[in-house]
């Protein structure tokens, strides 16, 4: 949960985006929980904190980069939905074209 909905139950489009970053984590751990082995207090102390989920081993630095961005403190400074779609779609693209440049080796 993001620190707003947290501290002041407050639910925008920007907590969803927290929530978008935490998606791409567990896709990125193929299912981990975020936060094991935490109770709810430790996981509420650790967001209101500022403090985020560590990078998943095999995550491009590129989505990690996006992932804390999703998880800025203050809602105003996380991207948009649009803005992290552009980001996936070139990192997609990225992807796409190491993999044809290793196929044609």
């Amino acid at each position: 949960m993001p620190p707003e909905a947290l501290v002041d139950g407050l639910f925008t489009s920007q907590s969803d985006v927290w929530a978008f970053g935490v998606l791409l984590w567990e896709v990125m751990t193929l299912g981990e929980q975020p936060y094991q082995a935490r109770n709810n207090i430790e996981v509420l102390n650790l967001v209101k904190s500022g403090r985020t989920l560590d990078k998943p081993d095999g995550c491009p630095e590129e989505l990690y980069h996006l992932m804390q961005q999703c998880w800025a403190y203050r809602p105003i400074d996380r991207p948009s939905f649009k803005y992290c779609l552009d980001s996936i779609t070139l990192l997609q693209s990225r992807v796409d074209e190491l993999l044809n440049e290793d196929d044609s080796l």
